[in-house]
């Protein structure tokens, strides 16, 4: 094990520990009185945003992901090699989560909102702690923060804890994956500190087992929730050699199994490849799904962390969906200005610790801070392409450091300035701010719990963005305001002309309307050379179907079959529009032409059947049923079914014998 190298005097261990009978009631009791006030911004913050239903894409991820809502829970609830088969792999702790969630209270959406709000608590709860055995190091035992290390831990806590630009990752359910990946992350952080401070250099302190062990699970928990904490272990590793000092080899031995946990994510890749689902290693590495190439997503990445430094300093005109500006160049000035200030703040922390002796240690705080802030965004802005280019959520984990930077800085003023009114001033000044910080958050969660307001906010901002315009139609569309939507999709259209995807939103807005003709033009629209036609009109017919005009439906795919007689799925399909349109005869033809070319097509005879029985024909609705058991007799939609004809057939012998 490491062997710390540190040996303070009596003197200095008083000095650090500090006179408690000195100290102001306000630092003597922070450890108790702390939490409660961490505790209590959070939830005042996060009040207003327990009822705020579910968003777009967690509709797929969520409400119809067999791994969240059957009981079994397992990867063989889910189609192999595909997207959600993909994402539940890569952030199978997560989606657990999700999954207990979903066993408690199915989805009343407070239930998952407690939990996100709870997480964000726990983590700025986390924060205070780890600020607060850092200033414990032996290494920072002579800095003139050492009795002040409680409110310093206190101030980083609790600009965590109200900081606007945090909203997105704590009330957008979703993005529990953000917020329980910094969880995880805190906690491996957080139980190496205790770790070496416990006796991590060989001492006999027999918790420190368990506090490594915990720091070595908390990694790979980590890396199974979200794959942006790929660099924690090099994140604890520079902890190690800034924070704590000691013997080469015995700091390497103990670093070696936190940095193993590094090949979870890549092997998970290719496990991934392997079995089919997602992208080979070779192409993830070349970009992956990202809608520009990697080194013009890495150039853009460099203006967009200075757009993530003015969020941190100054929260104002936050955008749930940035359209932000693409950057192919390094010539650009604003790259060039951009990669200059980075330049200097990493040669800022490099020079700290390069000259140990000529600053406080306190610095060495911020030094970590500058790299913890670059090293957790490097992998989603820098390391892979993803196809949106700045998003507030990925900031989540990365602040920490920004934050405990800050406020080290802040502190070191205040102690050397040691004026009662600078004091005072500061005091009133860093209040004033929190306070502002928890208004705008507070204000930004409303927003974000209101859908219909999030997207008209979002297309004010980003008006190019044609993403943003189909979600507002979208939301619009949900609730009947179909003039609305249809200005919406239009705008889409003029944003991103195209085919079929462009105009589909048009098209079901039209059919909503009643505006069956405007529909079909439209459709008509998207078509080329080369397209199949009878796929176009069974699209069509789809999309009447979905939205309720089953007569055009029933028509488009009455044009389909003149072409392709023998297309067994539209055939089906017609059938389906015959019998919702009460047309039986032309229903049981339809089923009848399927199973006659497809005699093992279960869903044909079983509505088949249902055809029948509406007729009082039970016998052959019998018959029909019993095909399907026959070759399936565990299909529990057809015993059903058995079981409804047979009611039925009882209640119409029973009115017989009435009369």
């Amino acid at each position: 094990m490491m062997q710390d190298t540190d040996h303070s005097s009596p003197a200095e261990g008083r000095a650090y520990l500090g006179d408690t009978r000195r100290m102001s009631p306000l630092i003597r009791y922070s450890g108790f009185i702390a939490p409660l006030l961490i505790l209590a911004a959070v939830f005042l913050v996060y009040s207003n945003t327990l009822h705020g239903q579910f968003l777009l894409d967690e509709r797929v991820y969520l409400l119809e992901n067999p791994f969240v809502t059957e009981a079994d829970a397992t990867l063989r609830s889910l189609p192999p090699g595909g997207e959600l088969y993909k994402s539940v792999v890569q952030r199978y702790i997560g989606y657990l989560t999700f999954t207990l969630n979903h066993r408690l209270h199915g989805f009343q959406v407070e239930g998952y909102h407690i939990v996100n709000v709870t997480i964000h608590f726990l983590n700025s709860l986390l924060v205070y702690f780890v600020v607060l055995l850092t200033f414990r190091a032996p290494r920072l035992a002579d800095s003139a923060l050492h009795g002040h290390a409680g409110i310093t831990a206190f101030m980083t806590a609790m600009l965590f804890a109200v900081h606007p630009v945090h909203t997105e990752a704590v009330t957008y359910v979703m993005q529990r994956f953000a917020s329980l990946a910094a969880f995880f992350s805190l906690v491996a952080l957080l139980c190496y500190i205790q770790w070496r401070l416990a006796g991590g250099d060989g001492g006999r302190d027999q918790r420190r087992i368990w506090w490594y062990a915990g720091s070595l699970l908390s990694c790979v928990l980590a890396m199974k929730t979200k794959e942006n904490t790929l660099l924690l272990p090099i994140a604890i590793v520079l902890y190690e050699a800034i924070i704590f000092r000691g013997d080469a080899r015995r700091r390497v031995i103990g670093l070696l199994p936190i940095l193993t946990t590094m090949l979870i994510i890549p092997l998970t890749a290719v496990f991934l490849a392997r079995d089919g689902a997602g992208m080979p290693i070779s192409e993830m590495a070349a970009g992956g799904s990202a809608t520009v190439p990697w080194r013009t997503y890495l150039i853009t990445q460099v203006r967009a962390l200075i757009t993530y430094y003015r969020l941190l300093i100054a929260p104002v005109r936050q955008n749930f969906l940035y359209n932000y500006p693409i950057y192919d160049s390094f010539g650009h000035p604003e790259v060039v200005l951009s990669a200059i200030l980075h330049a200097c703040v990493i040669s800022g922390g490099v020079f700290i610790l390069a000259r140990p002796h000529r600053f406080d240690p306190a610095l060495r705080t911020i030094s970590f801070g500058i790299f913890w802030f670059y090293l957790m965004l490097f992998v989603e802005s820098g390391m892979i392409p993803l196809p949106i280019m700045l998003c507030e959520y990925r900031l989540y984990l990365p602040s920490v450091g920004f934050f405990l930077a800050t406020m080290t800085a802040v502190q070191l003023v205040f102690v050397k300035v040691r004026s009662r009114s600078v004091l005072l001033a500061g005091a009133v000044v860093i209040l004033v701010l929190l306070l502002a910080a928890a208004a705008v958050a507070y204000r930004r969660n409303a927003l974000l719990s209101d859908h219909v307001a999030l997207w008209e906010d979002t297309v004010r901002k980003s008006p190019n963005s044609a993403k943003a315009h189909t979600n507002l139609g979208t939301m619009y569309l949900e609730q009947d305001r179909l003039d609305e939507a249809l200005d919406q999709f239009q705008t889409v259209l003029r944003i991103d002309p195209g085919g079929y995807r462009s105009r589909r939103n048009i098209i079901i807005t039209y059919v909503r309307q009643g505006r069956f003709e405007d529909a079909a033009d439209e459709f008509r629209k998207t078509l080329s050379d080369g397209v199949d036609a009878v796929q176009a009109h069974k699209r069509l017919g789809d999309l009447y179907m979905e939205n309720g005009a089953i007569k055009q439906a029933s028509e488009e795919y009455q044009i389909a079959l003149r072409q392709e007689p023998n297309n067994i799925e539209i055939r089906y399909d017609l059938g389906n529009a015959f019998a919702q349109l009460g047309s039986r005869e032309g229903a049981i033809a339809a089923y009848q032409e399927v199973i006659r070319q497809v005699p093992g097509h279960s869903e044909a005879r079983n509505n088949l059947a249902g055809v029948y029985a509406q007729l009082g024909r039970y016998d052959d609705a019998l018959r029909e049923l019993q095909h399907v058991l026959d070759r399936n007799p565990k299909d529990e939609n057809t015993r059903y079914n058995v079981k409804i004809v047979l009611e039925q057939l009882e209640q119409d012998r029973g009115h017989a014998t009435d009369r």
